[in-house]
């Protein structure tokens, strides 16, 4: 069996200090840094969860917008459901989509219509949730909800540049 040239094992930790570095340094000073920790443990999430399995503990990566409608909206969660937490995980699922892979999915989806759903999501997540911390964070979510589906188009914008950066991998 042939083996790579290197492996690198990145840990849950090493993953959200990545995105956490690279969003930290797009909006230094201008939107808090709980909401800048909270946005980079989205990504550093979903960066390390399948789009094809699930777990006790994650469902599966949608793979596109249409899939988080389906399993949120026309589910009913948006309108019944009172857990926050999976109303946490619809609205960070569209934050992953409409933010980070933007690019994509606008070829096929209302990005508008999803970001409004997005907000609302956090909106009723905030309303629901355990802790007046919690609470707070998930409705600053809400409301700055457009400008962080912006930052993750900055930021895999600025991600796939760098890739040119890298010095090529030797034989």
């Amino acid at each position: 069996m042939d083996e790579l040239p290197f492996v690198v094992d990145f840990t849950s930790t090493d993953t959200l200090n990545f995105f956490f570095q690279f969003l930290r340094d797009d909006v230094r000073g201008i939107l808090p840094q709980d909401q800048v920790i909270y946005t980079a443990s989205v990504l550093a999430h979903y960066a390390q969860t399948s789009c094809q399995t699930t777990s006790d503990h994650h469902l599966p990566t949608p793979q596109n917008l249409s899939e988080t409608h389906d399993r949120y909206v026309l589910g009913r969660v948006l309108f019944e459901s009172t857990d926050a937490e999976l109303l946490e995980f619809a609205g960070a699922e569209i934050l992953l989509l409409a933010g980070f892979f933007r690019d994509q999915m606008a070829r096929r989806h209302n990005l508008p219509y999803f970001e409004g759903l997005g907000q609302k999501f956090y909106a009723r997540a905030s309303c629901h949730s355990p802790t007046q911390k919690q609470r707070q964070l998930l409705g600053d979510m809400a409301r700055n909800f457009p400008v962080w589906t912006q930052i993750c188009r900055r930021l895999n914008h600025s991600m796939r540049d760098a890739r040119y950066l890298l010095p090529p991998l030797s034989s």
